[in-house]
This record gives C-alpha cells, structure tokens and sequence, in this order.
C-alpha cells in the first residue's frame, strides 16, 4: 500500500507537540505556538515552491525578498522604539555586507535554484535540514 505524505502530517504534528509537552518541565504556550506557525509557513513555502518550479527562479526569488522586506520593516520600527539603531559605516563594514551580499548569498542562490532544477522543490527543501549539520561540522572543523 503507497502512503500519501498527506496522511503522516497530523501523526509527525502529534508527536512533535507530545515530546514539546513532556520534555519540558512547564508547558511553553508561545514556543509551541511559534514552532507550530513555522511548521505551517514551512510546508506552504515548499508547496508555493512546487507550484512555482516551471517559472522563473530569479524573478520568484526577489518577489520573495522583497516581500519579506515589506513583512519585516514594522518589526524594525517596533525594535527602534525601545532601542536606539546604530549605523557604523567602515570600509569592512560595507566590504564584510558587499561579501555576504554578493559572493556567499549569491553563490547559495545560484546552488539553490540548480538543486531545484535538478531535485525538485520537496526533495531540496528536505535537503535544507543538513544545514545546521553542516555549520557544527564546519565549525568544528575550523576550530
């Protein structure tokens, strides 16, 4: 018998909200809610992913970014309120921004939508997992 991915979303949330429960010492309402709301928006990322694999990946990327710019710019002004917002401007300020910008996040982008291509949306967004598995390797690796 094929099972559906669909029919093993409610078990894996059931399971992930039992080991949250009794894990901890106090019932955390905000932490589950958070993780919850990130499991949702993760899911709808990677199925808005799949619908959208035959169009453009670079125009999708920056309709992304921006929108996420517009989401995040309330958030600033809500953190400007109770702390002052500091600008430094250095030449390795704007060198160590030109590197992350372009050279790391360009060549991640370039990488990302080839393993889209090549993968498909599920099976690259599954692969983003090894993400933290890779930063403690390297991590330990450099040091």
């Amino acid at each position: 018998m094929k099972i559906n991915n669909r029919e093993t979303y409610l078990p894996n949330l059931l399971f992930f909200l039992w080991n949250s429960i009794i894990e901890t010492s106090t019932f955390n309402t905000v932490g589950i809610l958070l993780s919850l709301i990130a499991m949702i928006t993760w899911a709808a990322y990677t199925v808005c992913l799949h619908y959208l694999e035959g169009g453009d990946s670079y125009i999708i990327m920056t309709v992304k970014h921006f929108s996420s710019t517009l989401m995040i710019i309330p958030f600033l002004f809500i953190y400007a309120l109770n702390e002052p917002l500091v600008l430094i401007i250095d030449i390795w300020t704007v060198v160590g921004l030109l590197f992350a910008g372009i050279v790391a996040s360009g060549l991640a982008y370039i990488l990302y939508f080839k393993a889209i291509e090549i993968l498909g949306a599920p099976r690259t967004s599954s692969v983003l997992f090894l993400i933290p598995v890779v930063s403690v390797a390297g991590d330990m690796i450099l040091q």
